[in-house]
């Protein structure tokens, strides 16, 4: 009887809102990307921060590290290929330095790494050059793979050394993989004139090709068992539309897997072999990431970024889906999520990841004891039992040595409750700050300041590496850091600030999103985002290069001085850690990342320089990464068409405002015409963001002109 009445409410809801013309649909709420992308990823997190742009990142066979390529140093324009263990976050180039470099992957077996490499070419140099002068005359243009003839295939020792090449054939030779027991590879090939799979023993001996059929074959993997091997097949030389395959190990029973009329590429084998994860833009021209039975049933969308989401690999057990995204920032970076697919058993379970490198937090100690002794003993109290800590932490007064029990040298004025100045001959400081707001949900400031306070006793072995100067204050007393700071400098004409830390927002952390505002003012600030985002798996570090979201940075930068400011971000829909037997939560995660970093700078661990954060060439450069955007989508396989037909619009896009629907075929754009998409990619190049242009469509035997005015993405 229930469910009648469920269904005799759904009719009534949906005949209400017909004679008001509503559409029933949007009478419900539609779920966001997030929300959509938590069905099937938890807890996703950024795994790399430094350098231009970091990509196409491999497990070993342990699930410890991960290798990847990368544009991380100055003054090289092309990707290297580099390790990173996971639980350090500390990235080391594998690669020669010199040339391309793609497609990295760890023996299984062995303390070796495979990668395609053209540094024996000896135009390298000359190459290199060329595309920095480039770069300096014009923003890039879209992504393009270079299919160089000069790569080949090496290996090499994991720093690097002892490197082998396994392939001198003429023409590209790339994308490269070991077999799981590291006995074979499977790579793609140029030289027979078409891009083709062959496969060969480990050391590049008996190479042999497995595809034959017309069209660009690449992106190989074996399957766990090496039984098989998944691969993309482009059916068209325009190369517009691919799709998934596989085929035994020997070339044999080779069967179609996706049949989605799209780009569908970068297919990888889940441990289970059961499912295999690809992109494809059949869904939306930026890529984005789904999953498929080995059966073509079951076809699944993973991610809902409005950017690009590609090249995904799963960890060996299974647990964690590894991608490259351009979801923060427009810069492509390497990410990382639980998976959990439809047909897992514990879906809903959260799994623990890796445990943390970094000592326990005991937020719970510092917010219950600050909070108690500032309701015992009245106002005021909190500053005395802020300075006691300093004075427990071994920390030095401004007068020099405080006698055991008398925190009094500490005080300094009813707002600053203490600050710890340079013994003799310690002239590097490193500055750190709080608010002492006991109003702030859980004292986290306050909390986060003694943590750090008391760490850097566990990092003063050495003297002369790095002093410490703390301050705490009142919000409305935080000029007094910047004064206190200035007046060391101006007092001290050996003493050296080689970086400032603000805690004061850590108040607002309410997730396990941690924020590092201001980490433009240093080229390794990034670096050490990589570092405590492997040291602490259960946070979500997001960076922001302007220093603008934190105020208190602008005295030290205006200085040189390298400064950032910790706060929290966006609740995160994708944290899932709800374990009740925790003794700590999602929030005091985060500010036991941001004490770690005090720890790591107290240490000398990181080496800052000060570099100046310009606001407007940061704009023009994130400005250059956008790309126009019409919101169209091409029938790919459309035949007898000259022109681009349209298979539908995007809702919400220009070319739905525009009017533009399913069936229109694009004949010109901007005044360029199109003849195939090809040439619609370059004219879409050509417009301008905002700014109204016209497209010419054929549309019921006419030729209609429209005016459209393209978006960004």
């Amino acid at each position: 009887m229930k469910n009648y009445l469920c269904f005799a409410c759904l009719l009534l809801v949906s005949f209400a809102a017909s004679m008001a013309g509503i559409h029933a649909e949007d009478l419900v709420e539609k779920p966001t990307p997030e929300q959509l992308e938590h069905q099937y990823l938890r807890n996703l997190r950024q795994l790399t921060f430094s350098g231009e742009k970091n990509g196409e990142a491999y497990f070993s066979a342990d699930g410890q590290e991960i290798v990847f390529q990368g544009v991380r140093e100055p003054g090289n324009p092309f990707y290297q290929i580099y390790r990173m263990p996971l639980s350090s976050g500390v990235a080391t180039r594998v690669s020669p330095g010199l040339g391309r470099t793609t497609c990295a992957f760890f023996h299984p077996t062995k303390k070796r790494i495979l990668f395609a490499s053209t540094h024996l070419d000896p135009e390298s140099a000359a190459k290199q050059k060329a595309e920095i002068d480039k770069l300096k005359t014009a923003p890039p243009k879209r992504y393009v793979w270079d299919f160089d003839p000069d790569f080949d295939i090496f290996e090499s020792d994991y720093d690097g050394g002892n490197l082998t090449r396994l392939t001198d054939a003429k023409g590209y030779d790339a994308e490269g993989s070991y077999s799981a027991d590291g006995s074979h590879i499977v790579f793609c090939s140029m030289r027979d004139g078409d891009g083709e799979i062959y496969v060969m023993d480990a050391d590049g001996k008996n190479q042999t090709r497995l595809t034959f059929e017309k069209g660009y074959d690449g992106g190989p993997f074996f399957s766990p068992d090496g039984k098989q091997i998944v691969w993309r097949h482009f059916a068209d030389t325009a190369q517009k539309t691919a799709e998934i395959w596989i085929m035994n190990s020997d070339g044999s029973n080779k069967r179609q897997i996706t049949k989605l009329n799209s780009l569908s590429w970068a297919p990888y084998f889940h441990p289970s072999m059961k499912w295999i994860i690809f992109a494809s833009n059949v869904d939306d021209p930026a890529f984005e990431l789904y999953a498929i039975g080995l059966d073509g049933r079951e076809l699944t969308r993973l991610t809902y970024s409005p950017g690009f989401d590609g090249l995904p690999v799963v960890s060996p057990d299974g647990n964690t889906l590894m991608w490259t995204s351009t979801r923060n920032g427009g810069k492509s970076q390497i990410f990382s999520a639980e998976l959990h697919l439809p047909d897992e058993a514990n879906a809903n379970q959260a799994r623990r990841p890796a445990a943390e490198v970094a000592p326990a937090f005991d937020a719970q100690r510092w917010r219950s004891r600050a909070a108690g002794s500032n309701k015992a003993a009245g106002e005021g109290n909190l500053e005395h039992f802020v300075a006691a800590q300093f004075h427990i932490a071994k920390l030095i007064p401004p007068t020099g040595t405080a006698t055991d029990g008398d925190d009094t040298p500490f005080i300094q004025g009813p707002s600053v409750a203490g600050r710890y100045l340079p013994g003799p001959g310690n002239n590097n400081h490193l500055v750190i700050a709080a608010a002492l707001q006991p109003d702030y949900p859980s004292c986290y400031g306050i909390s986060g300041l003694l943590e750090g306070a008391h760490a850097v006793e566990y990092t003063k072995a050495d003297p002369q590496r790095a002093g410490v100067f703390v301050v705490a204050a009142n919000s409305d007393a935080l000029p007094r850091v910047y004064s206190d700071a200035e007046d060391l400098l101006l007092k001290d004409p050996a003493a050296h600030i080689t970086a400032f830390v603000s805690l004061a927002g850590l108040g607002t952390v309410n997730s396990r999103q941690l924020v590092m505002r201001g980490t433009g003012s240093s080229g390794q600030w990034r670096e050490l985002a990589e570092r405590l985002a492997a040291r602490h798996p259960r946070v979500q570090i997001i960076v922001e290069d302007d220093p603008a979201g934190a105020p208190e940075l602008e005295p030290f930068i205006a200085k040189h001085i390298p400064a950032i400011a910790f706060g929290g971000g966006a609740e995160n829909p994708n944290a899932d850690w709800a374990e009740a037997a925790r003794q700590i939560s999602e929030t005091e995660y985060a500010v036991a990342a941001a004490v770690d970093c005090v720890r790591l700078l107290a240490a000398g661990s990181v080496k800052l320089d000060f570099k100046a954060y310009d606001a407007a060439a940061a704009k023009a450069a994130a400005d250059a990464l956008k790309r126009p955007y019409l919101g169209t989508i091409p029938e790919y396989d459309a035949k007898d068409v000259v022109g681009v037909k349209l298979s539908g619009v995007r809702d919400g896009s220009p070319a739905q405002s525009a009017g533009l629907k399913a069936g229109d075929v694009i004949v010109e754009l901007g005044g360029k015409t199109i003849k195939n998409v090809d040439e619609y990619l370059e004219a879409l190049e050509s417009v301008k963001p905002g700014i109204e242009t016209t497209i010419k469509v054929q549309r019921d035997g006419k030729t209609e002109s429209i005016g459209i005015k393209p978006g960004t993405r």
